[in-house]
């Protein structure tokens, strides 16, 4: 059964999982996550004030619950403006539940933050550039034909090493492949 989350619910889940991925980074550390106004929190806008390296920056982000490519450029001319009210330096920031491949690519073509639900991520703040891909997951019986064939084809070619996709983390996760190296010659 699909359950709806919530305004609230959702822009909970966007801080949550920026400070997750902010976090994995050791010379980040976030400061503050402040809504300016009521009307900001309506819109699911808040403000990151995290450290680099000793240097401040603004992550102006923008909460949405979907970024269809046909107007994905609209919103993100949309979220620069309002970040630019913020600080002329302010990084904007699109938070969506999942932002699709071809929607990343638009975001990378104008230089557009980005931060999804399922691991994706493109940050690029100054003195650290971050990006994260997260694979959706497949079926089990899918990664173990994927693992069968890289095997045989490790015993036919050789190769140094081969990755493959981490079997239990496939089968008990919905929504990640985690990867690991299987064998080294």
């Amino acid at each position: 059964m699909k359950t709806v989350e919530s305004k609230a619910d959702m822009q909970y889940r966007a801080e949550e999982v920026l400070r997750s991925l902010l976090s994995q980074v050791s010379t980040i550390k976030v400061l503050e996550i402040q809504y300016e106004s009521h009307a900001s929190r309506a819109k699911g806008r808040f403000v990151a004030h995290i450290e680099v390296l000793g240097r401040s920056h603004a992550l102006a982000c923008e909460v949405r619950t979907h970024a269809p490519c046909a107007h994905l450029h609209k919103a993100i001319e949309e979220l620069n403006q309002e970040a630019s009210k913020l600080s002329p330096k302010a990084i904007p920031v699109l938070i969506v539940p999942y932002l699709p491949a071809d929607a990343q690519a638009i975001c990378k073509e104008f230089n557009a933050a980005f931060v999804d639900f399922e691991g994706n991520a493109r940050i690029s703040l100054g003195e650290v550039f971050i990006v994260k891909r997260s694979m959706r997951a497949r079926s089990a019986a899918a990664v173990s034909s994927v693992v069968a064939s890289q095997e045989m084809n490790t015993r036919l070619h050789s190769p140094t090493a081969f990755i493959a996709p981490n079997i239990p983390a496939a089968a008990s996760r919905s929504r990640t492949d985690t990867a690991a190296i299987v064998g080294v010659a």
